[in-house]
């Protein structure tokens, strides 16, 4: 178990406990928002609620094959130059200049 998760369990029981929220919070040095974050979570009756959640989308969108080759050849060229950006933003200026 990561130090995160032990620090997350911790703050649910001492607020089980009966300790209050911004004593809780101080102590752990995290804010309100971070505490009721694990506290909803830990209220979903989740048996792994104390643990991290991915945050890759749950529904990816696909784009055209063809696309995608002219996105990845024009980020190679891109970053065959030197100092060139090489970002989301770039590639797709390049697009639309194409």
């Amino acid at each position: 178990m990561t130090e995160s998760e032990q620090k997350r369990i911790k703050a649910v029981q001492l607020y089980i406990s009966g300790k209050k929220v911004s004593s809780i919070c101080n102590n752990l040095n995290q804010s309100r928002k971070w505490f009721y974050k694990w506290k909803n979570r830990y209220d979903s009756g989740n048996k792994n609620w104390f643990k991290d959640r991915s945050k890759a989308p749950k529904h990816p969108t696909n784009i055209d094959e063809d696309l995608e080759k002219l996105v990845i050849k024009i980020r190679k060229e891109l970053m065959e130059e030197k100092y060139a950006r090489i970002g989301p933003q770039t590639i797709h200026w390049e697009l639309q200049r194409l």
